[in-house]
Formats: structure tokens, sequence, C-alpha cells
């Protein structure tokens, strides 16, 4: 009992030591207390837009689409596919195909696994990775 009580006035204790030293300012900026200072103020939540889900620059920018329907897997590109890989989330290769030249590429999954990802490599050399 008295080891439950110790531990609680330890507890209560450092959170409260805690808070005095964050509110205070110290002599010099270089210190590392002005850090925790500025850590402990307050969040701006109105600034959140929680109803939209936040978009990437990179996923627009793809120059191609991949539609997957079941086990099968089609990729349709503006550019001409170069190179692809497709391996899985354990690092088991199951496809890689180079000098495809190709805009538009079918292929089945047989591999049962719970994540696959996909390198494709287009023509002007720029390499594009994903999970699916």
């Amino acid at each position: 009992m008295t080891r439950l009580n110790f531990r609680r006035i330890f507890a209560y204790s450092t959170f409260f030591w805690l808070l005095i030293v964050a509110q205070t300012r110290p002599l010099n900026s270089n210190s590392t207390l002005t850090l925790i200072s500025v850590a402990t103020a307050p969040f701006d939540w109105s600034t959140v837009d929680f109803k939209s889900p936040a978009k990437s620059a990179k996923n627009e920018d793809k120059p191609y689409h991949i539609n997957i329907s079941g086990k099968q897997v089609t990729i349709k590109s503006a550019q001409a596919i170069k190179n692809i890989l497709v391996w899985t989330s354990v690092g088991d290769r199951i496809i890689e195909q180079k000098d495809l030249n190709l805009s538009s590429l079918s292929f089945e999954l047989n591999v049962k696994t719970k994540g696959y990802y996909i390198m494709i490599q287009l023509m002007n050399d720029k390499s594009y990775t994903e999970k699916l």
C-alpha cells in the first residue's frame, strides 16, 4: 500500500514540476527549455479540416491508372511502360518484366498474401511505387 502511495506522490510531483519548468522562460534563447515551452503551446484545431481527406501532389501527378478487379490487375498509362515489378509484402517477386514498351498491361495475381506492391518505370525513366 505504501509503495502505491509513493508511486502516486512521485507521479504527481513529477507532473507539477514539469508544468512549472515548461512555463518558465530561460535566460538564453538557445536553451532546451525554450523547446519545452513551445511544445506545450495549445494547438489551434480550427485550422484542421476533418471533412476532406488529405491529398498529396504525388497521387494527382501519376501518368498511369491501375484497375483491380478480383485477381486481375490492369495498368493503363499515357506514356509507354518500360519496366514493371510486382512483389508481395514478404518480399517475394511475382512479376518482373523489363523493356516492355507498352501503354497498357494486364496480369493476374496468383499468390495469396495480404499486401502487394508495384513499381512502374516509364520510358522517361521515372519510377512510381505504390501499394495495391
